[in-house]
């Protein structure tokens, strides 16, 4: 009854808004071109009229799903996707009757599949993190963006990245969560802070949620992003701290603080360029390459055992959890869980051959030996022709790789298969 009264009401007040509008002439879907399987999204439908005003008039549509395999959706425009085996696309279409006359839209909907068989990290809240060496790459110097997938406690204090020298608690960058709030903030050389933070008590963070802070040099802006919505941003006159010399990366915490994560994290990535809502939106639920631009730390967490903890960017940031790599573990190491991300997987290109920085080609008595070094992701195969024999060989941690042939005798021309610019003759057992 009381839904009826408010429908009947609604539509008393449609009416009446629309009394000077004397022709329809035209109808719209509002909504994402794409969702997940097994997701809810919110569509809207909206009247165009000849005075140049336009409603929403969801509630007064009929609304259908073509062809309804492997979607429904609801009278107030709540789209439910079921689950995919591959991409699939679902048509929503919507009719408006207005008076004696009507419109008709149609929108079509991607639904994407997604992969949930790879592995998180659990943090205990107390002293567990991920430890990453400083380096070249991660310390960013200009416009910066952290992004990770984390399901928490926020009503305390835990830290999601953090590059920090704790002999005088400087950061160059920081996304932490504090009582409820989401900051995101730096230091420059004269130890002056940069922040902006946002309340996000509003959330259900017994699920998994997108977050992500921005640094935009450019603009002179720090931005917060939640599941690629922008939720805060605010300006600032001055710049990353240059010297971060003694800074290292952590994940979860703070070395030597209880100011921790208590929580699941997965897919941590750094880039050394603002990302934007759309670009944010486009990958926040794909895996990676890892040689995208601007790219210069991600720890998918995948390994699901061990204490290193892989960088699948190509500079090869690998982190352990806790301290050290001490196969026996500690106290302080945040443990492999089955991830719950909503994260589909991404075909990736032939390797870059950019990324190949020297090509070593030699013999040693009739020993024929090759040598790489790269910037290659850690487990890139490469195929290596030697007289249209192939062997191959994988890119280690170090973006080095290395193979030989034994009992080679006279001239033999070598080249890297999907590379043939780097190609070599040397003569053997001569």
């Amino acid at each position: 009854m009381k839904m009826r009264l408010k429908i009947g009401m609604l539509l008393f007040g449609l009416s009446c808004a629309m009394t000077a509008a004397q022709e329809l002439t035209g109808l719209r879907i509002e909504g994402p071109d794409q969702i997940l399987e097994n997701s809810t999204e919110n569509y809207r439908v909206f009247a165009q009229f000849d005075n140049e005003q336009e409603f929403e008039v969801t509630l007064f549509a009929d609304l259908e799903m073509i062809p309804g395999a492997f979607a429904e959706i609801d009278a107030f425009g709540n789209l439910s996707s079921l689950e995919v085996a591959e991409p699939s696309v679902e048509t929503i279409a919507a009719r408006f009757d207005f008076g004696e006359q009507f419109k008709e839209a149609q929108q079509d909907v991607l639904i994407l599949d997604f992969d949930t068989s790879g592995y998180a990290l659990e943090f205990d809240g107390d002293d567990d993190y991920v430890y990453v060496l400083d380096s070249d790459s991660l310390s960013v110097t200009g416009s910066v963006t952290i992004e990770a997938w984390v399901r928490a406690t926020i009503s305390g204090f835990g830290h999601v990245v953090i590059k920090d020298d704790p002999r005088n608690g400087l950061a160059p960058y920081w996304l932490f969560f504090d009582n409820g709030r989401l900051h995101f903030r730096f230091y420059d050389d004269s130890n002056n802070i940069s922040f902006v933070l946002v309340d996000v008590g509003n959330y259900n963070w017994e699920v998994f949620h997108h977050v992500a802070g921005v640094f935009d040099e450019q603009a002179g802006e720090l931005r917060i992003y939640i599941d690629s919505e922008l939720v805060a941003s605010k300006f600032t006159e001055f710049e990353i701290m240059k010297n971060q010399i003694g800074t290292d990366v952590l994940l979860g915490g703070i070395n030597g603080s209880h100011t921790r994560l208590e929580g699941e994290m997965d897919e941590i990535r750094i880039w050394s360029i603002a990302r934007t809502a759309d670009q944010i939106k486009q990958t926040m639920n794909s895996a990676l390459c890892g040689d995208e631009n601007g790219l210069v730390g991600y720890w998918r967490f995948n390994e699901g055992e061990g204490q290193i903890v892989e960088d699948y960017s190509r500079f090869g940031n690998h982190g352990t959890r806790g301290d050290n790599a001490d196969p026996d573990g500690e106290a302080n190491d945040p443990t492999w869980v089955l991830s719950e991300i909503p994260l589909f997987p991404v075909e990736c290109e032939e390797i870059n051959c950019e990324h190949i920085n020297k090509f070593k080609v030699k013999c040693s008595g009739d020993t024929l030996k090759i040598n790489v070094k790269s910037t290659l992701l850690v487990g890139t195969e490469l195929a290596i022709d030697n007289n249209g024999e192939l062997g191959f060989m994988i890119i280690n941690r170090k973006g080095k790789g290395k193979i030989s042939w034994k009992n080679q005798e006279g001239i033999h021309t070598v080249f890297i298969d999907d590379c043939p610019d780097f190609l070599k003759a040397v003569n053997c057992g001569s």
